[in-house]
């Protein structure tokens, strides 16, 4: 199920996120992209994460995107530290150029993206099952969802 992250989560309903991402298990994804200029913060991120880095790859898709720019897309396992890195952004859409690597996305255990987003347009959307959907929201109260299939639901 496809749902819309209206409002940017904060600091606490983000760490629920990375909360439920480590449930999950599987891996994130972070963007640079070529024609963007990067600060020195977004190259500490980058050196933080090197020791965990799972692959990476010359595109100019990812979850969320579709351009004609070519970025470097990096893949990091979710655990402790990698966790730890990520909640050193204070939200989703932290995660910009030039003060960050662009557009998280986080992926469960079998590679389903299952969290993507798009900080300069200040895009968020969720794919779980109803099931992984209600103990998302278990964990992170208040989350302001849109469901996109236009189904109402209760507490969104």
């Amino acid at each position: 199920m496809r749902v819309e992250v209206y409002e940017e989560p904060n600091r606490e309903q983000y760490a629920g996120i990375l909360k439920f991402a480590c449930d999950l298990g599987g891996s994130f994804s972070l963007v640079w992209q070529d024609q963007l200029s990067f600060d020195d913060s977004a190259t500490l991120v980058q050196r933080a994460l090197e020791p965990h880095l799972l692959r990476e790859s010359r595109t100019s898709t990812w979850p969320g995107t579709c351009t004609t720019c070519i970025a470097t897309v990096r893949f990091y396992p979710v655990n402790p530290d990698t966790i730890c890195v990520l909640g050193e952004a204070h939200g989703i859409l932290a995660w910009r150029a030039p003060d960050r690597p662009e557009d998280l996305a986080i992926y469960d255990s079998e590679g389903h993206c299952w969290l993507e987003s798009t900080a300069h347009e200040g895009d968020m959307f969720v794919n779980l099952s109803e099931h992984q959907l209600a103990r998302l929201r278990g964990r992170v109260p208040n989350l302001k969802l849109y469901f996109l299939d236009g189904a109402p639901r209760d507490g969104a």
